[in-house]
């Protein structure tokens, strides 16, 4: 969830994108950019920082000119000129940030035709989807290791449980291959299983 989310501050006062001024359209624009290629690289903590900086110019400039609307004419037009040389400044960040989008789109695009050529000409392999079973069977895994028990008859027992579970959820769906899956819950339970001390022989 972002902090600065121009699209919330413009719902939550109630202004619609008419009634911004010329400048704040174009900063909402461009913040609307990229914030849709944040949401579609949503681990990604450098372009996350960069929509959360510019959510929060863009809202620091709308609510400059919002304060200017509800003052006088004359007061607004002060206003805007005290405002002149630091929307300028805001102009040469909003052109970075065009580029910046820009640049960012382009990459991307060229790093899939990268990708596909790479796997055209067999240097890497087309990825794989997984299976329904892979899916599940990597999720009750990680239920397994989760549990931190590890106390032997406890891990027997979660063992036992997620394979009986498995075991029902493959029937009552019709799935095959559950043995795959009970297979993998044994090693993870055997890799969780405490060691035994290893016994000292003593020399006679």
């Amino acid at each position: 969830m972002l902090e600065n989310d121009v699209e919330k501050y413009l719902k939550k006062h109630g202004i619609k994108e008419g009634d911004l001024n010329e400048m704040a359209i174009r900063a909402f624009t461009i913040y609307k950019k990229i914030k849709l290629i944040h949401e579609r690289n949503p681990n990604d903590l450098t372009i996350k920082q960069n929509v959360e900086k510019n959510g929060k110019d863009v809202i620091d400039l709308i609510s400059r000119e919002l304060k200017d609307k509800v003052n006088s004419p004359s007061l607004r037009k002060k206003a805007a000129e005290a405002f002149t040389k630091k929307r300028k400044g805001s102009l040469k960040q909003l052109k970075k940030s065009e580029k910046a989008v820009g640049e960012l789109e382009q990459c991307r695009i060229r790093l899939r035709e990268d990708r596909k050529q790479k796997v055209a000409s067999g240097e890497i392999k087309a990825p794989v989807k997984k299976s329904r079973v892979t899916k599940v069977k990597e999720s009750l895994v990680r239920i397994l290791k989760l549990m931190p028990s590890e106390d032997q008859q406890v891990i027997d027992q979660s063992e036992q449980l997620l394979r009986k579970c498995a075991t029902e959820l493959f029937r009552i769906n019709g799935l095959n291959k559950v043995h795959t899956v009970i297979k993998e819950l044994q090693v993870v339970g055997d890799k969780k299983s405490p060691k035994q001390p290893e016994k000292v022989t003593k020399a006679a």
